[in-house]
């Protein structure tokens, strides 16, 4: 076929369909006004059969797509850091738009729009004109209501979850044919019938494409010149209608298109011009104004966020997962789409130290193994999310951004960041430590230090005896034989606490860890199932934990035993200005306040000296406990600290893999190293920022726990005393002969002492007699003082030892012993105190005897 012939058949094509189309809208509006409508023709009939199965009126809900955006507190204020969205569109109202932005909205899409009911035969007529010129169908005459319809419908098919529907929906909305048409004029009259113009106008506004992902004249104005749409000038105005009959060839993202909607510009401000919307001078002023827009980036999605990438991805995947929010995915997707306020829990100014601590100390990449390292914070007794923040960058492309970046935030579970936790070695002690005072135990009681093989039968699991091959841990720092709970707790001794959990069950321990919040990063692990294996006193298990859960269960501690959910939304409010109800912290007591300080008092040693976590201790004396975490192989490193301000975990660790940190040097300082310059780099400025209060001192109870009195254990054999001491649940120490009256080989004395209130697990030293000061009281009556003295003294008393009292007696007997104590022939001690009573003259008082 010709090019000639081509052309005529389109003309002719053009001038048929339009015929039948204006046939048609002459027909709609005769349905309209007619109630009985004679009709001949295939084509008529068709159409009223088509006609009568179209709904009567669309509906201007409150259901466009438009931006979330994300806000922290700076200086006690809300300031916003991050925006997502799939459609760049903030709803205004009518008194937040420029009447030049109405004006060239009406007098360049639709001059008539105060006069006509929807539909515009005029316009129509027009539009067939224009096409038979043209050769082609390329308008339908579409009034602004007739456009609300198709973008309502647009809307509606971008809605949809399924890409294959919703790119139907998108092709049925948007292509022309006779079906569309007519139906969007049958949805035009009727939204005429339901709405006023006001209103009707107001929806065009808040819903037109102005080209990419930018829709509504708000965002139009804020995207291209950087005002609101109430400061539109003409030429801005006229400017922005102009994009939206053809968003790709005339939106002014791009110079290329400048010419064009300069054109089309200038059209609608002579329109402006004709219908007296502005003056002349007015018109030749922005007639000359030349097409150069200020574009505002549009920073979308948490990639882009001014602060905090990872904890806007958190709060992200709490809005589209959490229940609070819709009952199903797509309730809460729907909802998201229809834009929020999020007032988070992020502090910028903390966010902003955090990070900057985290990139002076801890590298985004190491060729060497899959370095990671993530320091977060929770404000005790509330659970609020303060700071949050990794060595990576963060970036959720499909390509990824390379070595160094991570859409994995290794501060959350999986669930609200795709991580899947990491193990927490010596952390975890804290839940066998609270534990232990739970069952009665006190913190002064001494437990065995000394690494040793541990039979696995002598444990309990849930109120049964445990199984399994014998285990023999070892212990990073220096084993004493005997140490008390707290040094325990400040040097980390594993042995010390296995020896704690022989007293407990492994249950318990993990039930006291579960009522603190502690729960698997992965969640295939409910309450009953995780740390139950012996190692997890330790941290030795399996079972991997995110940051932010290790956080919190400090910060529970840290509000004596106050347990809050974490949480990093404050308030949430919609377009319409709608107060959502948020996910409930549900704060609720799970361990008793004095065991919390009980826990605090023995973790504020940890940072004293000689305490595992002495370098984290920040340059200030604010109060602080903290507790360090290290995986036998050295993988994964931890510190937590707590002030009654602020609860933080830093780890320092492998995303993958065996590295051993403390032999690995990054930047000149030992792996292991890097936790701790991170955490008291931050303790020092949280301490500033927030100072904190002390704890009470713990319950003296919580202290000796369960004491008991040492027995009383003199004259008995060293056999029997060893039985009764064991099983009183001391331990037994002999130490040695000691001078006493005692048969030799007998119990002498004990230290402690009888009697002495003392913790279970004391070492009770038992001291045998030699026998060497066991005698007897000679008779020394009658004799003389200095003979009396002399016999005592050869019999190997000590003179010392001898004092004398006098009473009455005859004049012939005066000096001479009437008696004495120990009396004569009584059995005695070498070194017992004597006394002799002694005969005076007739006043008793010292005759001055020898």
């Amino acid at each position: 076929m010709s090019a000639q012939e081509s052309r005529r058949s389109g003309v002719l094509g053009a001038i048929l369909g339009m015929l039948g189309f204006s046939g048609l809208a002459g027909l709609l509006v005769a349905i309209m006004v007619t109630p009985a409508i004679a009709v001949t023709g295939m084509t008529a009939n068709n159409a009223v059969g088509i006609f009568n199965e179209l709904p009567e009126y669309a509906t201007l809900g409150d259901d466009l797509a438009q931006k979330v955006t994300l806000y922290g507190t700076q200086g006690g204020q809300p300031v916003p850091f991050a925006t997502i969205f799939e459609t760049n569109r903030e709803e205004v109202g009518w008194d937040e738009i420029s009447q030049y932005a109405k004006d060239a909205a009406v007098y360049g899409e639709d001059a008539r729009f105060f006069e006509h009911g929807g539909v515009d035969m005029q316009s129509i007529m027009r539009a067939l004109a224009s096409n038979v010129r043209s050769g082609e169908v390329e308008s339908g005459g579409s009034t602004i209501t007739m456009q609300v319809i198709r973008n309502i419908n647009i809307e509606a098919a971008n809605q949809l979850e399924d890409p294959e529907a919703r790119k139907a929906a998108y092709t049925e909305a948007v292509e022309p044919s006779m079906d569309r048409k007519l139906k969007e004029m049958k949805l035009a009259i009727g939204l005429e019938k339901r709405y006023d113009k006001q209103t009707i106008l107001l929806a065009y506004l808040n819903i037109a494409n102005f080209g990419g992902t930018t829709y509504g004249i708000q965002a139009a104005a804020q995207r291209y010149f950087g005002v609101n749409a109430t400061d539109l000038t003409p030429a801005q105005a006229a400017s922005l209608i102009a994009i939206v009959q053809y968003p790709a060839s005339r939106s002014l993202e791009s110079p290329d298109n400048y010419e064009r909607n300069k054109i089309r510009r200038d059209y609608i401000l002579g329109q402006m011009l004709k219908y007296k919307s502005i003056d002349q001078a007015q018109y030749d002023e922005a007639i000359a104004t030349p097409i150069e827009p200020t574009l505002t980036p549009l920073n979308n999605g948490c990639m882009a966020a001014s602060i905090a990438p990872y904890f806007c991805d958190y709060v992200v995947k709490t809005l589209l997962n959490d229940p609070a929010f819709g009952e199903t995915a797509d309730d809460r997707r729907q909802a998201f789409r229809k834009g929020y306020d999020v007032y988070t829990t992020l502090d910028i100014g903390a966010q902003a130290t955090a990070e900057a601590t985290m990139r002076q100390w801890v590298p985004s990449y190491d060729d060497r193994f899959q370095l990671g390292s993530s320091t977060v914070g929770v404000q005790p007794g509330t659970g609020r999310i303060i700071y949050m923040t990794q060595n990576t960058s963060f970036n959720d492309t499909a390509a990824g951004g390379g070595p160094g970046t991570s859409a994995v935030n290794y501060s959350t579970d999986y669930d609200r960041g795709g991580s899947r936790g990491f193990q927490p070695g010596s952390i975890y002690k804290i839940f066998t430590l609270g534990q232990w005072l739970k069952d009665g135990h006190g913190l002064n009681e001494v437990v065995t230090g000394k690494p040793q093989t541990w039979r696995q039968s002598t444990f309990t699991r849930c109120g049964s005896p445990m199984g399994g091959a014998d285990w023999k841990p070892k212990n990073d720092s220096s084993s004493p034989t005997n140490t008390n709970v707290v040094n325990a707790t400040a040097t980390s001794n594993n042995n010390a606490f296995v020896d704690m959990a022989q007293e407990l069950d492994i249950c318990d321990i993990r039930d006291t860890a579960a009522s603190l919040g502690m729960h698997t990063a992965t969640g295939e692990k409910d309450g009953s199932d995780m740390m139950t294996v012996l190692a997890s006193v330790i941290g030795g298990s399996d079972d991997t934990f995110a940051p932010l859960t290790i956080a919190n269960a400090f910060a529970s501690i840290s509000a004596r035993g106050l347990t809050c959910t974490p949480t990093g939304i404050d308030r949430v409010t919609t377009p319409n200005g709608e107060e959502l109800k948020v996910p409930n912290p549900n704060c609720r007591q799970t361990l008793d306040p004095e065991i919390a300080d009980a826990m605090i008092y023995a973790m504020k040693r940890t940072l004293m000296g000689g305490g595992t976590a002495v370098a984290s201790r920040p340059y200030n004396s604010v109060p602080i406990f903290g507790k360090t975490g290290s995986t036998d192989a050295y993988n994964q490193t931890w510190v937590a600290t707590a002030t009654t301000s602020i609860a933080g975990v830093t780890w320092v660790g492998n995303v993958q893999g065996t590295q051993a940190m403390s032999r690995t040097y990054i930047n000149g300082m030992a792996g292991s190293r890097l936790r701790h310059a991170v955490q008291r780099q931050l303790n020092t400025q949280w301490q500033t920022f927030w100072g904190g209060n002390d704890w009470p001192e713990p319950n003296r109870s919580f202290l000796t726990g369960n004491n008991a009195p040492v027995p009383d254990l003199t004259g008995q054999s060293v056999d029997s005393a060893r039985e009764l001491i064991e099983s009183l649940g001391f331990n037994f120490e002999d130490g040695g002969p000691i001078a006493s009256s005692l048969d030799a080989g007998l119990i002498a004395q004990t230290d402690p002492g009888a009697g002495a209130s003392v913790p279970r697990g004391t070492t009770i030293t038992v001291y045998t007699s030699d026998g060497s000061l066991k005698a007897t009281m000679p008779d020394v009556v009658g004799q003389q003082t200095d003979e009396a003295l002399n016999t005592l003294i050869a019999e190997g008393f000590s003179a010392s030892r001898v004092s004398y009292s006098f009473v009455e007696g005859p004049p012939g007997q005066v000096c001479r012993v009437k008696s004495s104590d120990p009396a004569a022939g009584a059995g005695t001690t070498k070194d017992a105190a004597i006394t002799l009573t002694v005969i005076s003259d007739a006043d008793g008082e010292d005759p001055g005897c020898p």
